[in-house]
């Protein structure tokens, strides 16, 4: 009888190991194994577990060629955006990231690793956004601290308001510097246990000594403005007087902190009417924003109005100095 319940049992074990084993049920995933290159629509259709509908989803997206990814937050990692038959993709350039609403099919599981995949029915609403808030909304870090591994294949680097992203694309990496396609590598061009960063950098440090062999003068104009480093606006404050430290942010920003002496002129205030603030056109102006996108914007126009001094700086978050709240 004894031997008769253990025998039982065992077949009872055998028999659940089985269709545990059969269902896939405690079986690891590997990870999204594909690429846009090399897995078609229908093979994540077919090997899903099952799809689910969702209306108005919100979520980032890029595009890079020819292809277009969503950006999953959890592990920062592309996922290769599809289309069901009617679907179109939202219009945006190579290079540019977006923030999406969309109806979209999302398509689970798969024994190849097909996880969370977007295909998407209809868009609703599409936002460019620059590459600044993209970077402040994921917390992406600079390389340096964030290597890139086969997962996570971001990077930021800011040099004053340079922005650059590196994507991938096949076998190939791309970088954009703020949308714009600067340089690619692809995989004949790595060393063993050499990851891309360092060529990056490489390539960065080439740039710049190509830049300051050609520069005519380290202030060159742009757009009827001067552009300049920190360092350089707080070498000339240093030998300069009678200047104005022009701050175009909000009015909530500049509260919150600014650098001592910044008077307020927010970019949106300055159009095609004369500025109280600054009756001198030919008063030496330094601008800055937060982090040098407005501060050009403004420059450009100051310059527009006749302002023949002005000097855009960047953005307080590359202020070493302190702060001051009013």
């Amino acid at each position: 009888m004894k031997n008769k319940m253990i025998k039982s049992l065992l077949y009872i074990l055998i028999l659940s190991a089985g269709i545990f084993s059969l269902s896939g049920c405690g079986k690891t995933s590997s990870g999204n194994e594909y690429t846009s290159e090399n897995t078609s629509t229908e093979e994540i259709v077919e090997d899903a577990m099952d799809v689910e509908q969702a209306d108005d989803k919100e979520f980032y997206m890029l595009r890079c060629l020819d292809f277009y990814y969503e950006v999953q937050s959890d592990i920062l990692y592309l996922e290769p955006v599809f289309l069901e038959t009617d679907g179109t993709y939202p219009e945006i350039e190579d290079g540019q990231v977006a923030k999406v609403v969309a109806d979209v099919n999302v398509y689970n599981g798969g024994e190849d690793g097909f996880s969370n995949t977007l295909f998407i029915r209809e868009v609703k609403s599409v936002e460019v956004i620059d590459y600044d808030e993209f970077f402040k909304a994921f917390d992406i870090k600079d390389a340096s601290g964030t290597p890139v591994k086969s997962a996570n294949r971001f990077l930021k680097y800011q040099n004053m308001n340079d922005h650059y992203l590196l994507l991938p694309e096949g076998h190939e990496i791309r970088i954009y510097k703020d949308g714009e396609y600067k340089v690619s590598f692809n995989d004949d061009e790595i060393d063993a246990g050499e990851e891309y960063p360092k060529l990056f950098f490489d390539w960065l440090e080439e740039q710049k000594c190509l830049d300051s062999a050609t520069a005519t003068e380290a202030d060159a104009l742009v757009d009827g403005y001067h552009q300049i480093s920190v360092t350089e606006a707080m070498k000339m404050m240093e030998e300069n007087e009678d200047y104005i430290i022009l701050d175009v942010r909000t009015d909530e920003e500049y509260y919150d902190g600014h650098i001592e002496g910044a008077i307020l002129c927010p970019n949106s205030f300055i159009g095609e009417d004369p500025i109280p603030e600054l009756p001198d056109k030919n008063q030496l102006i330094f601008v800055y924003c937060r982090s040098g996108r407005r501060s050009k914007d403004a420059s450009g126009k100051l310059a527009l109005l006749g302002y023949t001094n002005v000097y855009e700086f960047g953005g307080i978050i590359d202020w070493p100095g302190p702060l001051v709240l009013d």
